[in-house]
């Protein structure tokens, strides 16, 4: 399972969870870099087609650990 087909098997409430962290990653890339890197949609296709694993914190259910 890619991460693309477990985003789209997500309830609305993982769903949810999982846009919030994703804003708050992107927020925080922003003020990290500059912005550098925050758009780039060569990352997202690759994120997407990547096989899930239960260790990615955007679709883990679990908060972010460091």
């Amino acid at each position: 399972m890619t991460n693309a087909e477990k985003i789209r098997s997500l309830n609305d409430d993982e769903l949810a969870a999982f846009l919030f962290k994703l804003s708050i990653k992107t927020l925080i890339s922003f003020i990290e870099a500059g912005g550098e890197g925050v758009m780039n949609a060569v990352n997202l296709r690759n994120f997407l087609d990547h096989e899930y694993t239960d260790s990615n914190f955007l679709l883990n259910g679990k908060p972010y650990e460091d």
